[in-house]
């Protein structure tokens, strides 16, 4: 059965299935929310990500005069 919050309630314990242990999970709409440990690492990784360089178009696309 699920679990309900309070509306005050911004994070909570709970168990991750993915971390396989009892992390902090926000509250979103009175409910269980994402697992704040799983985002952290998340953003560490993405920010980590070697950044795309951008390309130049050449002469396809010329600039308007």
């Amino acid at each position: 059965m699920a679990e309900h919050y309070p509306r005050n309630t911004v994070w909570f314990s709970a168990w991750c299935a993915k971390c396989r242990k009892d992390t902090p999970h926000s509250a979103a709409g009175c409910r269980k929310g994402s697992c704040l440990t799983c985002l952290a690492k998340l953003d560490d990784a993405h920010a980590a990500a070697p950044k795309k360089s951008v390309r130049s178009q050449g002469d396809l696309f010329p600039p308007a005069a």
